[in-house]
């Protein structure tokens, strides 16, 4: 019995073979062997080499104090890098940081840097930075909720042409409520 399998599993396998070294290829004889065989085409691609700066943003929120009214302040403070994954050097762009506080008082900031440059896999950071400090209240007899959102833009004047256009900002929401205080989105 041990030969006939054997000889079973040879004829399996050469027909797996012959199968596999036919694919794809037409059978002798047959109407597609007629035919003339089919002509290359080659086709031009230019690839641009281009940089792309993503940015990525940390924020830190500290409770600053309380008080007898039922106010309770909390400080916001951004740090925040840009990363050229790019494959050339990505000259003269800038990032904006911008933060805004929803609810009534709300403060902003708006900065936005020098030019700047960074080669294939640099990263350049900022912050923390006494300027870009958010200061933001709420009360719990009012029961009050504020919002408060933070993001970078990378090349926010779109001065580089980019490999991805669509990772250029980073955002952070920050809830504030009367009740448990911060929560980072």
């Amino acid at each position: 019995m041990k030969p006939r399998m054997n000889l079973l599993l040879t004829a399996i396998i050469f027909s797996l073979l012959t199968a596999s070294a036919w694919a794809g290829q037409p059978l002798p004889g047959s109407h597609q062997a007629a035919k003339e065989p089919k002509k290359h085409v080659q086709k031009h691609i230019t690839i641009q080499f281009l940089p792309d700066v993503t940015p990525h943003l940390d924020v830190t929120v500290s409770k600053t104090g309380t008080d007898g009214q039922g106010n309770t302040c909390y400080t916001i403070q951004p740090a925040f890098s840009v990363l050229n994954r790019g494959v050339v050097p990505a000259d003269n762009f800038r990032v904006k940081l911008t933060g805004k506080v929803f609810g009534f008082g709300g403060e902003e900031i708006t900065w936005e840097s020098p030019p700047v440059t960074l080669n294939p896999g640099s990263t350049k950071q900022w912050g923390p930075d006494q300027q870009w400090k958010i200061h933001c209240c709420v009360n719990k007899f009012q029961k009050e909720n504020k919002m408060v959102i933070i993001q970078v833009l990378a090349d926010s004047r779109d001065s580089l042409k980019e490999s991805n256009e669509h990772n250029n900002l980073d955002r952070k929401r920050i809830d504030i409520h009367w009740y448990h205080g911060p929560i980072i989105h």
